[in-house]
């Protein structure tokens, strides 16, 4: 092929440079969302369709870590869903204070909406 030649690599053509500049956007606003939900909660599971998506969203989840500045781990679940959590957020004491306070929380908050979960709960009659 000749210098002179008018083909070119079809990765330099402008309109393939937006759509990776566009993918690269969005990867780094998925990256972001997960960051900001690891900070809040610690873990985040999210629903893959396929290899490729669970492959973006692994590598989503190592780019939050990046983003929050923690060690993440990420593994494709039984259900073919990908985990991701804070490897280190238990290390720290205040936040697993923090962590057990709000489960404690949400527990206390479902079993007064249920009510009871043994037996026959019938009101104390007075005589």
């Amino acid at each position: 092929m000749a210098d002179d030649d008018p083909v070119r690599d079809i990765a330099t053509a402008p309109s393939a440079q937006a759509r990776a500049q566009a993918h690269a956007r969005d990867a780094e606003d998925h990256a972001q969302r997960i960051a900001t939900e690891l900070r809040r909660t610690g873990a985040v599971v999210l629903a893959c369709a396929d290899d490729a998506e669970r492959d973006q969203a692994r590598h989503a989840g190592r780019r939050a870590g990046d983003i929050i500045g923690r060690s993440v781990r990420t593994k494709i679940l039984p259900d073919q869903s990908v985990g991701i959590w804070d490897a280190e957020r238990q290390d720290n004491p205040l936040q697993a204070r923090l962590d057990e306070r709000r489960a404690t929380r949400t527990m206390d908050q479902a079993f007064a909406r249920l009510g009871p979960l043994t037996g026959h709960h019938t009101p104390d009659v007075g005589p």
